[in-house]
C-alpha cells in the first residue's frame, strides 16, 4: 500500500472520529441554546 494512500486513510479516519466525538458530546451534553435536546 502506498504511503500516501495510507496517510489519506488515516486523516479521513481521524476526521471521522473527531466528528463522531463532537456529535456524541453535543448529544450527551446539549448546549444551553439547544432548541430540542435529545
Amino acid at each position: 500500500m502506498p504511503r500516501l494512500e495510507l496517510g489519506a486513510v488515516r486523516a479521513t479516519v481521524r476526521s471521522a472520529l473527531r466528528r463522531l466525538d463532537t456529535w456524541t458530546l453535543s448529544t450527551m451534553n446539549p448546549p444551553a441554546g439547544a432548541s430540542h435536546p435529545r
